[in-house]
């Protein structure tokens, strides 16, 4: 029998009974138990209390549910004063509550209010019920022996408190009780004080192990030279409320992440115990956002493969618990996922990844995230600490502690020959006496150069094999693929493929011993230095070309053979992907694309982007196949889809500018083949680029052409060419909307859906997007009904077709006719549930419909600062990629909420101008958009004039 949290309930002096709330896996519940719907209207603080108090993740799958006492319907268990129990149901999904409390149900009693961000309160209830509820709970049918009460319920009630001490089987009681840890042998009344609901939980429940996540961690130093003033700052910011992020920039080799894992090293002892988890993240060994955060995700939540969403949502969760966690995050060699901006910085374009860094720098969180780079991030708040060479002391202090015992002249001489460069005196303390000879000191060579001179011919040969993948050399590649034919009868690889293993092993450790070769913590994988690494493939570089792709073929296949069979997280299918890199450097480009189509995408369920959600890891894996900028496969249509689908991945991505090449170049390819399905489908692309920038006349062009491809197609019998006909119209239609000719628009849909109707005789509705659009527009032109009617049906497909950007703006179109027709409390919901989804998506359009929706229905209600930051956050990502449009629509819904906020009765004169000047400043800007579009919408957001442009109403 599972233990409940009770919350007694009483009305008008009764005592109705009890709720009872408790945690089953979804499906696993006895069939008198449903999911638990609070009746409070304060139910969000209490999620959100529970987000701060236990921010341990949530094992998917498992719910609150609640049995009642009383199964009369008439009986409404309601009130604030179950938020207690609800609190502590919520937070035993993710942690367990201690065993000797599970011996009855544990009442509990008390409002959860959030007085100030981040702080959750525990109030009183009042005190006629509060009577009630003691009353039932002390009576003698009542078996369960705990009850929780708010501290100030018992501290002005005397007369209680003098019978109740009175009574030898009841005791009263602090959170000092449950430090005893026993059962409680008689009936105990826990008095809990407003400011004391962290500690209640964290005597409740046990608190789970940190999450540890390792990727490409170093060694902790060996021999460790005390850097005192950077350790000193590094442990002062960790101290200091608000510093959150830390950046120690330097050029390579410096000895960058050395710091930073001596100082989290030295951290874990005093701190480890008091934090959710420590996150190493190496990016130089693996250089993807996507499957970093698909790693942390999976080991917070303790998933494995399955339906856990694409990796913007996995990115989204990821953030949540970092915003109300205490996590360390060491964001290792981040340069290698920067592209380059101005003044030598790097610039975060992954936009989850920028999103995290926000998360992580805002002061209010308990987070600390602590990078290593080679440049400056641009735009990131944070505290930089330059890590520069070391100085003549630390230098010569490394040497002696790694065996060199030369006299101090000379120590210091080698430290000035080396510019105290850390990775350098680390490689020379490995070989003294052969780089103390008179020729180490040559200015015109570099240290690896004179490792050359005494490395075997096998150890360098393994190094430039090595250096050539962009993943650490696990032990399925070392064992299966470097020590097995063919890569055996390669030249350049014969010197250690043919090796006993006694001497493979032997080869290995000298490399480690040399420190040219790092082994992870876990001792599984093999990798290099990135300064190592580079030098090694140069090496490699300068032999025959033939060569270099011979090696990338041998492991192309490698990876191939080795990769596993079930293949649904990005980690599963690292090894094909890494397929695809070495075909594409082997030249084998046909071979490369039919991996990437059958293996990775598993067409046509394009599993990296439709899937997974891995926009940015599929772009990458598409650009392989490019060189200066064309696309090397040798069929035509595979290189129009290649340019296709690179076009479709920037504008999903929000890089709208960089696309138009990529469409207009698979068009004259589809076009050249007589693929005419493929060449109306370019231009429908291109009409809602076109349309997205601004571009109407070229927009209405494009559609004429699609529809015209469209039609040669049905001519020809191309499968799906009827709903590519379909799409055409409805974009004419669009268009002719956006121009404010609505009539021609109306006729359009019409048009569309009759073929609809004959293409499917049972659709009553156009679906998909193009029924997202006919409801769009039917909402816009008042016709309420008719728009609700479509808006609900493919509601309902596209969730049938898990569909989720068009379920989401499924969403926010009902919310929009919901706020029209007054629904507000309707309306509220389906906004929340539009902006749930499209948070877990890579669609910038998408997101920018709902929050513009959003925060104008938030003005109108009232929450005026809430929609003015919905607003904003719109406008940026507006502005950002180019939706031009959407601009003027945000300016002119901008420019009504200054408006109407300068009319508030209460504004000083001063204030009033302002707000003024800022709603005339927005309407110039989307006037002038407007003029050099000419779009003329019909929207509820604005009122449009023929000739005028958008007017504030």
């Amino acid at each position: 029998m599972n233990m409940h949290f009770a919350y007694p309930n009483a009305t008008d002096g009764v005592f109705l009974g009890c709720g009872r709330y408790v945690v089953f896996a979804l499906g696993q519940e006895p069939a008198e138990y449903e999911i638990a719907d609070p009746f409070s209207a304060k139910v969000h603080e209490v999620l959100e209390a529970a987000a701060i108090l236990a921010p341990e993740p949530v094992p998917s799958g498992y719910c609150v549910y609640e049995t009642k006492d009383s199964d009369d319907p008439n009986l409404l268990y309601r009130g604030d004063s179950l938020h207690l129990a609800f609190l502590l149901a919520l937070i035993s999904r993710a942690r367990f509550l201690r065993s000797y409390l599970c011996q009855t149900d544990l009442w509990c009693t008390g409002d959860i209010t959030l007085r100030q961000p981040r702080q959750p309160v525990l109030e009183p209830v009042s005190q006629a019920g509060f009577d009630v509820k003691l009353a039932a709970f002390l009576g003698p049918d009542n078996p369960d022996r705990l009850f929780i009460v708010p501290f100030a319920n018992m501290a002005d009630q005397v007369t209680i408190r003098d019978f109740l001490s009175q009574r030898e089987d009841v005791e009263i009681a602090t959170l000092e009780w449950l430090l005893q840890r026993q059962p409680a042998a008689q009936k105990v009344i826990i008095t809990v004080q407003g400011h004391e609901l962290q500690a209640l939980v964290d005597r409740l429940f046990d608190k789970p192990e940190p999450v540890m996540l390792w990727q490409g961690e170093p060694d902790v130093p060996e021999h460790w030279v005390e850097r005192s003033t950077l350790m000193d700052a590094l442990k002062q910011d960790w101290q200091t409320p608000g510093c959150c992020i830390n950046a120690l920039i330097g050029l390579g080799g410096e000895g960058k992440s050395a710091l930073a894992r001596k100082w989290l090293h030295d951290l874990l002892p005093a701190f480890g115990a008091r934090l959710e988890g420590v996150i190493w993240w190496n990016f130089a060994l693996q250089p993807s956002v996507d499957a970093f955060f698909e790693a942390v995700y999976l080991k917070l939540f303790h998933e494995t493969a399955g339906e856990r969403g694409a990796v913007s949502a996995l990115a989204q969760q990821v953030m949540q618990m970092m915003r109300h966690g205490r996590y360390v995050l060491i964001l290792d060699s981040l340069e290698s996922v920067l592209t380059p901006a101005e003044h030598g910085c790097g610039a975060v374009r992954h936009p989850d990844l920028r999103r995290l860094l926000d998360v992580l720098s805002d002061p209010s969180g308990q987070s600390f995230c602590l990078l290593t780079s080679r440049c400056e991030i641009e735009g990131l708040v944070c505290r930089t600490h330059q890590v520069a060479r070391l100085s003549q002391t630390e230098g010569r202090k490394l040497l002696q502690n790694m065996g060199v015992s030369d006299d101090e002249p000379t120590l210091n001489a080698i430290v000035e020959q080396w510019h105290g460069h850390a990775l350098s005196l680390k490689l020379f303390a490995a070989h003294p006496a052969e780089l103390s000879e008179k020729t180490a000191f040559s200015p015109a060579a570099t240290m690896l150069e004179y490792y050359d001179r005494v490395l075997t011919e096998a150890q360098q040969a393994f190094l430039q094999c090595l250096s050539v993948l962009r993943r650490p050399a696990d032990w399925r590649m070392l064992e299966r693929v470097f020590r097995r034919p063919p890569l055996r009868r390669l030249s350049l690889a014969k010197s250690f493929a043919a090796l006993e293993d006694r001497e493979f092993d032997e080869l290995l450790e000298q490399l480690r011993r040399y420190r040219l070769l790092n082994e992870n913590t876990q001792h599984t994988a093999y990798a290099a230095h990135p300064l190592i690494r580079a030098h090694y493939r140069e090496q490699l570089q300068r032999t025959p070309q033939a060569r270099q792709r011979r090696l990338h073929h041998h492991l192309a296949r490698g990876y191939e053979r080795n990769s596993p069979t079930v293949t649904e997280t990005l980690e599963s299918l690292a090894f094909l992907i890494e397929a695809v890199h070495h075909a594409c450097q082997a030249r084998e480009y046909d071979t490369a694309y039919d991996l990437l189509w059958q293996r990775v995408n598993q067409y046509p369920r394009f599993v990296l982007s439709d899937v997974l959600g891995a926009w940015e890891t599929y772009l990458a894996c598409l650009l392989e196949f490019f060189v200066d900028g064309e696309p090397q496969v040798s069929d035509l249509k595979q290189q129009a889809s290649l340019l296709h689908e690179v076009g479709f991945c920037l504008m999903t991505l929000g890089r709208l500018r960089e696309v138009p090449p990529y469409y207009q170049r698979s068009i004259a390819l589809h076009n050249e083949v007589d693929n005419w399905l493929g060449v109306s489908r370019g231009y429908q692309n291109l009409v809602e680029l076109y349309m997205f920038f601004g571009k109407l006349n070229q927009a209405a062009e494009a559609a004429d052409q699609a529809l015209a491809f469209a039609r040669r197609a049905v001519k020809t019998g191309q499968e799906y060419a009827p709903q590519q006909e379909i799409i055409a119209l409805v974009d004419q239609a669009t268009i002719a909307a956006l121009r404010d000719e609505s009539d021609r628009a109306n006729i359009l849909f019409e048009q569309a859906q009759t073929l609809q109707q004959k293409l499917q005789p049972g659709m009553r509705f156009l679906r998909q997007l193009e029924g997202v659009k006919q409801a769009d527009f039917l909402r816009r032109t008042g016709d309420f009904e008719r728009a609700r009617q479509v808006a609900q049906a493919n509601l309902v497909f596209c969730q049938q077709e898990a569909l989720s950007d068009y379920v989401c703006q499924c969403h926010r179109l009902l919310g929009d006719l919901d706020a029209e027709e007054g629904q507000h409390e309707r309306a509220g919901r389906h906004y929340d549930e539009a902006l749930r989804i499209v948070r877990t998506l890579q669609r910038r359009d998408v997101l920018i419909e709902v929050l513009l929706a959003r925060g104008i229905w938030q003005i109108e209600r009232g929450a005026r600062q809430a929609g003015f930051d919905a607003l904003r956050e719109a406008l940026n990502y507006a502005v950002e990629s180019g939706f031009r449009l959407y601009e003027a629509d945000i300016r002119c819904a901008l420019s009504r909420a200054f408006f109407s906020a300068a009319t508030s009765a209460d504004l000083a004169p001063s204030a009033r101008r302002e707000y003024q000047e800022h709603a005339a400043r927005e309407h110039a800007l989307a006037r002038q958009i407007c003029e050099e579009t000419g779009y003329r919408g019909i929207s509820r957001y604005m009122s449009w004039g023929k000739d005028s442009g958008p007017k504030p109403v």
